[in-house]
């Protein structure tokens, strides 16, 4: 789940749907990238459970699979910015 989050357009996807389900056609509109961007992002997100689709005709509407997922990355939010110094120190040492 974690990997299909460290791109930083699906996170702003998740973001997005976390205010409620939408078409493809509005996520794409309202991150700002073009549709077919938008269902291969969608498509990432629902492989890793993060999301769910259904149809409605021709339009596709995903929503978030649950409240969890907002609370899962406010938590890792929150883990960040409590351990920002270390972590950052941490990842310098790997690019060494």
């Amino acid at each position: 789940m974690f990997a299909s989050l460290g791109n930083q357009t699906r996170l702003h996807v998740v973001e997005f749907l976390s205010r409620g389900p939408a078409s493809v056609r509005e996520i794409a509109e309202g991150v700002g990238i073009k549709q077919s961007i938008t269902s291969q992002h969608l498509a990432v997100l629902q492989h890793a459970g993060i999301t769910v689709c259904r149809r409605e005709g021709q339009q596709h509407y995903y929503s978030l699979r649950g409240p969890r997922i907002v609370q899962i990355l406010q938590l890792a939010e929150e883990f960040y910015e409590l351990n920002r110094e270390n972590l950052n120190h941490l990842w310098e040492g790997e690019s060494e």
